[in-house]
């Protein structure tokens, strides 16, 4: 609990407050969505402006954006899943639970997976015949879109997707579902 005392904030102060929290967030969502922290604001625009003048049509402009993103969408996860040396065999423990999911190498492993199973579960999997309009809709990237731009705290993720997809994930949400969800 934090406990310490704080004096009044002016409302320009606040404004200033306000909006590092927004930047901090807006942050936090751009590397969700697999954009790129480490590119200053000057040349994101420098690189757009001459994208912009290179005179190809409105398509092919789409076309090589959505390249660019894909692009680097998929080195930053080749970058985050790099890391062999942390590979654990989730099935293979030989200590309680409690004590398995504790250590660091369990949970970074178990947040791995369940981030993949977040940006890549389909509609294609669902099997309930609405979904069949939007088959390879990734169900909760959309969720987290909808629930980032409307600024909402909460995800809802069905436990019949996680228990068909990662069983491993689903049984140990049952069993110890307090440390599984303080990850």
């Amino acid at each position: 609990v934090d406990d310490r005392q704080y004096g009044q904030l002016s409302a320009e102060e606040r404004a200033k407050a306000e909006e590092e929290i927004d930047r901090h967030y807006a942050r936090r969502n751009d590397v969700l969505f697999g954009m790129e922290l480490d590119e200053d604001d000057d040349e994101r625009d420098r690189r757009r402006a001459q994208f912009q003048k290179s005179g190809a049509d409105m398509d092919d402009q789409q076309q090589q954006q959505q390249d660019y993103q894909q692009q680097h969408r998929r080195q930053d996860y080749m970058n985050t899943d790099a890391d062999l040396e942390d590979e654990v065999n989730l099935e293979a423990f030989d200590v309680p639970l409690q004590e398995w999911i504790s250590q660091d190498r369990t949970r970074r492993a178990i947040q791995r997976r369940f981030r993949s199973f977040l940006m890549t579960y389909t509609d294609e999997d669902v099997d309930d015949v609405s979904s069949s309009n939007n088959a390879n809709n990734k169900v909760y990237v959309q969720r987290l879109k909808h629930m980032a731009s409307h600024n909402l705290h909460s995800l809802d993720v069905s436990y019949r997707h996680i228990m068909n997809r990662e069983p491993i994930l689903a049984m140990w949400l049952a069993d110890v579902p307090r440390d599984m969800l303080d990850m």
